[in-house]
């Protein structure tokens, strides 16, 4: 897979503009009231998203020759999914026809958001691209940290029942392909929850998680 491929605050220098004017017609970077550049401009993310659609475009011409599959890192726009990561560059409908999958970066704990949004997630893609095109990638990473002392800080993770309930949230979202990472974090107590979730056929999961995604509502795309 292609990591780390994004296009979403660098690069506003006199190469860049030339491309940019020439490629929208405008004369100058798309700007908010108070003059600064705005990043969330429709044209600017749009050809953000057209060069990196470019750089795969050469990738996947490369790749399939060979008989090989393409898959790319992408982010989610948590504010609202049908934006399409297109801040980051990665418009998911630019990017579509040069991929074989996206690796869809699930980490639902770096923003404060409960385990079952992964429902919501990956419902999205299988609604858009439709089976086999995404793997929903879940990080273990929780936002929370905890002193090493001495000024230092070190990395919290999530446990075994929040990987639980994001687990069975995202196989009800229609997630067929789930990868967690990183991998070297998994405990003994996350790898159980991961064998029971691959042994469990039965998606029904109990009332905690089946009445928390009725509050995720699968179908809405955008956060209130």
């Amino acid at each position: 897979a292609v990591t780390e491929l994004f296009y979403d605050h660098h690069c506003f220098d006199d190469r860049c503009f030339m491309d940019f004017t020439n490629s929208t017609g405008e004369t100058d970077w798309p700007r908010r009231p108070n003059g600064r550049i705005n990043q969330f401009d429709s044209k600017l993310m749009h050809w953000r998203s057209q060069q990196i659609a470019g750089v795969m475009q050469q990738l996947g011409t490369v790749v399939h020759k060979h008989g090989k599959h393409l898959d790319l890192d992408v982010r989610v726009s948590r504010d609202d999914l049908t934006r399409n990561s297109a801040e980051n560059g990665q418009d998911y409908q630019l990017l579509a026809p040069h991929i074989d999958r996206f690796v869809v970066w699930e980490y639902f704990a770096l923003k404060n958001l409960p385990p079952e949004s992964s429902g919501r997630v990956a419902a999205y893609f299988d609604d858009e691209y439709g089976p086999g095109r995404s793997i929903l990638s879940i990080g273990l990473w929780s936002k929370d940290e905890f002193s090493l002392g001495f000024w230092r800080r070190a990395p919290a993770f999530i446990d075994a029942d929040q990987l639980r309930r994001s687990l069975y949230a995202a196989r009800l979202g229609g997630a067929n392909d789930v990868w967690i990472t990183p991998a070297k974090e998994l405990t003994a107590e996350h790898w159980q929850v991961i064998k029971d979730w691959v042994l469990d056929k039965n998606i029904s999961t109990g009332s905690d998680i089946n009445a928390a995604l009725a509050a995720e509502h699968l179908t809405q795309y955008t956060l209130d």
